[in-house]
């Protein structure tokens, strides 16, 4: 019953948005499911919710093209950020965003890719896609899977619907007991979860030296480097707030900063610069003149800048987000401060 609610929840969509096609640009198609047919026999389907997702399971997609270089492999993901930080990845690698989960659209789409396996990272509990794709005779897999408490206490006002999607999931992989623990209360049958760590902590140690990043970059040698990544647009007056405090001690600090969503760049150089800082956009060219902070507002370059911090900053902490990748920075050396949100990361926040 909570299936058909949901589907007639999506209905109106389903029938709406096809009357707008010639209206839709070429990417919005995608959202109906129409994306171009990859030409191999066997073909993986990797779905992730953006940026962060997409790198923590870059391992496990590289491996499986190694292992089998004549299977087919696709990306979609639930934002263009994460599309672009795919094409970017894995440029020979078909990539586009996920049809919107209505039953007609996500029909669209598994004709005209035919997976044979479904591999979705972490959190992405679609109901129609996981449904039909397993009724089609595909296998489901969700991987690096995670369940915070929170997130949790959302999904079991529905746990009728999730309990009956989670059952079509044929190995479910999560990165801690207390995962599994949760998703076993939301439905998730045990003998198919396995506990198998964070993905992320299995990426490869960086090797760039320092010197390589800040000429990249174009960053000073001769000043100590704070990094602030995935900052959240309620987190940025705090991050500008405390920069002002650092410089009080120790006037001669370069601080960078990652906005969670890169179109913030702005914001977030007009608050410092209100206190006197001098901002340099990573869009603007790679020239130092004597700035006083970096702002990222380009997809990628996050992972590479910690590689040069002093100290580092992970944002979606200081906000009920439940925190973004510590690995990421700490990979690096760098020491990692962070807020007390850390649901998403309670294993790295230890």
């Amino acid at each position: 019953m909570w299936h058909v609610v949901y589907s007639l929840l999506t209905f109106p969509v389903s029938i709406s948005l096809p009357l707008l096609r010639p209206l839709l640009n070429e990417e919005f198609t995608e959202r109906l499911g129409e994306v171009a047919p990859p030409e191999a026999s066997i073909v993986y389907w990797f779905h992730c919710a953006s940026v962060g997702e997409l790198s923590a399971i870059s391992g496990l997609l590289s491996e499986i093209r190694r292992r089998e270089p004549d299977s087919g492999v696709v990306i979609s993901t639930m934002t263009r950020t994460g599309k672009d930080r795919a094409k970017r990845l894995f440029p020979d690698v078909p990539s586009f965003l996920a049809p919107l989960d209505s039953s007609r659209f996500v029909k669209t789409a598994l004709s005209r890719i035919k997976p044979s396996v479904l591999v979705i990272a972490e959190t992405e509990i679609w109901p129609n896609l996981i449904k039909l794709t397993a009724e089609s005779g595909t296998q489901v897999v969700m991987v690096n899977a995670r369940l915070s408490a929170r997130s949790l206490n959302r999904y079991l006002l529905f746990r009728p619907l999730f309990a009956r999607v989670l059952k079509r999931v044929e190995w479910l992989f999560v990165q801690t007991e207390a995962d599994r623990v949760r998703f076993e209360r939301l439905g998730a049958e045990n003998p198919r979860i396995t506990v198998t760590g964070g993905m992320k902590s299995d990426l490869d140690i960086p090797s760039i030296p320092r010197n390589s990043i800040n000429e990249e970059f174009s960053l000073p040698d001769e000043r100590k480097i704070v990094v602030a990544g995935s900052v959240r647009p309620e987190e940025e007056k705090e991050i500008i707030e405390a920069f002002e405090i650092v410089r009080e001690h120790h006037p001669s600090t370069y601080f960078v900063v990652a906005p969670r969503h890169v179109q913030r760049a702005q914001n977030i150089a007009s608050l410092a610069e209100e206190r006197g800082m001098r901002v340099r956009l990573r869009s603007d060219g790679n020239c130092y003149s004597g700035e006083d902070m970096l702002i990222l507002d380009t997809i990628g370059d996050l992972a590479r800048v910690y590689g040069c911090a002093h100290v580092s900053f992970v944002g979606g902490s200081l906000r009920a987000y439940g925190g973004h990748n510590l690995l990421e920075p700490a990979m690096w050396g760098s020491p990692v401060l962070f807020g007390r949100y850390t649901d998403n990361c309670d294993e790295e926040a230890r």
